[in-house]
């Protein structure tokens, strides 16, 4: 568990949350009010929201929780069955900590001795991206499909990098915009003889992706892969050593044949 957790308190704005993703490469963080824990606020909830503001209307109300007390097995049937990556930790009512998906498999499975083959819970149906595609669209594509880390493929099919949420996140540039809009509706004939007194001035702020670029200029070239046989905490002791958490699975040949994230392999818990 980590203490002591980044947070946002409400009320807030959305302004706040984007600095904070961006700053620390956070996916998700946990919502407060006066200490009381009151949701979570994902990535997915301000690319899906993007003209509202306040934090208030975007947060995720009534996340799951754990205490203290509790053990790594229920913390993986909770991310596993909840499809998120954080879980905050709390204590009468109060945010203490937060556990992650990359904490279980990076302190815990990395340092047991699983040997079931990865191929037990990879992925083997998954969206890619090819190398040309722009930025705003690899975003897109990563919150429909649900996979917040994507291979990239060259035209050829052949994996030539991987590229996450947080890449594209990082580029974005936050933009505000100011909309004007009438307290009061003008009469037919004054259409144009608006008061500034009447007028509310709302002001948003955007994370603007750059539509121009394609993500071959972000990605990352290094790929680490495993092959389907390697086993569970050898792949978790490579998501440890090289801070990521999915991996291309390949042939012998090289070929692409699947994925392994960090949730999957949670399950070898179970």
């Amino acid at each position: 568990m980590k203490k002591d957790p980044i947070h946002v308190e409400i009320p807030g704005e959305r302004g706040k949350v984007l600095e904070l993703m961006q700053k620390y490469r956070l996916s998700a963080i946990p919502v407060t009010k006066k200490r009381k824990l009151v949701g979570i606020i994902t990535i997915s909830d301000l690319a899906e929201n993007p003209e509202e503001e306040q934090l208030a209307l975007l947060v995720r109300r009534g996340p799951v929780s754990l205490s203290p007390a509790d053990e790594i097995k229920k913390a993986a049937e909770v991310f596993l069955k909840e499809r998120i990556r954080i879980i905050p930790v709390v204590e009468k009512d109060e945010l203490i900590g937060v556990i992650s998906v990359d904490d279980v498999v990076k302190k815990a499975i990395s340092r047991m001795n699983i040997a079931d083959p990865v191929e037990k819970y990879m992925l083997d149906k998954f969206a890619t991206v090819w190398e040309g595609t722009p930025i705003s669209a690899t975003l897109a594509i990563s919150r429909y499909s649900g996979q917040r880390v994507l291979p990239v493929i060259n035209s050829r099919g052949e994996i030539v990098g991987i590229v996450d949420d947080n890449d594209m996140l990082s580029l974005g540039e936050v933009i505000e915009e100011t909309k004007v809009s009438s307290l009061t509706a003008p009469s037919e004939g004054e259409r144009w003889a608006w008061d500034t007194g009447d007028l509310l001035y709302i002001t948003t702020r955007k994370l603007e992706l750059p539509e121009d670029k394609p993500v071959s200029e972000i990605m990352t070239r290094n790929v680490i892969s495993v092959t389907r046989k390697t086993k569970v905490s050898e792949v978790a002791r490579k998501m440890r050593r090289y801070d990521i958490e999915t991996l291309p699975v390949v042939e012998a040949s090289g070929e692409l044949t699947g994925i392994i994230r960090d949730i999957d392999l949670l399950k070898s818990l179970l």
